[in-house]
């Protein structure tokens, strides 16, 4: 994602997500936001400076999935560390054992609605099956398609998509989609259906990867990719899977430019 952007000029800068806890107001006045990646643990106070800079009217764009699963928070390096005292140095969260956290003020385990409420959707509990051999994890990832009428107009101008359109490669390894939390007024511009496994104990409660779309009360759009994969369809990668694409794929980065061009202001 990093290569993209910076192949194609976009004004940019870049932060962390333990800066944003650190200093909420750093997203103060951007035209937009863009959270990339495998994004599971997020602090309660990032979560609120990115709902208060869309309030505000900075366009979101989530580049991820399994987005928010897990509210954590940020505390001093230890003894022993090297760099004992250093603010923001550690991610603690007690993830499924959250009862057992003694820290009532800034509690960790599940984030409330799975993040859905800010991003679109939440994580649905599907991995996609991974393939055999030694090395780092290699996942199998699958097709993306548009959601029919490919609302709205602006997201597929030029781009080359059609109804009738599938990119391959995009939809993986973890997969995201709308829940009773979703913001009202929120469309599905794509998606895809990938095979699922579980994970340790978190049971697989859906199979599909939902890219959505919404617009706040302040004018601000907010949109989400649903899956890791869609990255893969911008700059190539051939080691993360067989099945991810071998070349950026037009439509992929056509599609992209066209959220870039709307969240900058044409």
């Amino acid at each position: 994602m990093v290569r993209f952007l910076e192949r194609y000029g976009y004004p940019l800068s870049y932060t962390t997500v333990d800066s944003i806890d650190a200093e909420p107001g750093q997203l103060a006045g951007a035209h937009a936001v863009m959270d990339i990646g495998h994004s599971e643990y997020w602090s309660g106070r990032a979560a609120r400076a990115l709902a208060a800079a869309r309030d505000h009217g900075t366009n979101l764009i989530f580049i991820s999935s399994d987005t928010m699963a897990w509210r954590v928070r940020f505390e001093r390096a230890t003894v022993a560390s090297s760099q004992h005292g250093e603010a923001a140095h550690r991610m603690t969260s007690y993830k499924e054992h959250a009862s057992l956290d003694p820290l009532d003020r800034a509690p960790s385990g599940l984030f409330p609605h799975g993040g859905a409420d800010l991003v679109g959707s939440a994580y649905n509990g599907c991995i996609t099956p991974r393939l055999g051999g030694p090395g780092p994890p290699v996942y199998h990832y699958f097709a993306w398609t548009p959601a029919a009428g490919l609302k709205p107009d602006w997201l597929f101008a030029g781009t080359g998509v059609t109804a009738a359109t599938s990119i391959p490669g995009i939809l993986g390894y973890e997969l995201d989609q709308r829940t009773r939390a979703t913001p009202r007024g929120s469309v599905v511009v794509g998606s895809g259906s990938g095979k699922c496994r579980p994970i340790g104990t978190s049971p697989t409660r859906g199979t599909i990867g939902e890219s959505t779309l919404y617009t706040a009360r302040s004018g601000a759009f907010v949109f989400a990719t649903g899956t890791l994969g869609w990255e893969y369809g911008l700059e190539a990668v051939p080691q993360a899977s067989p099945d991810v694409p071998s070349a950026p794929d037009p439509r992929v980065v056509a599609m992209t430019r066209n959220l870039l061009t709307r969240a900058l202001g044409g």
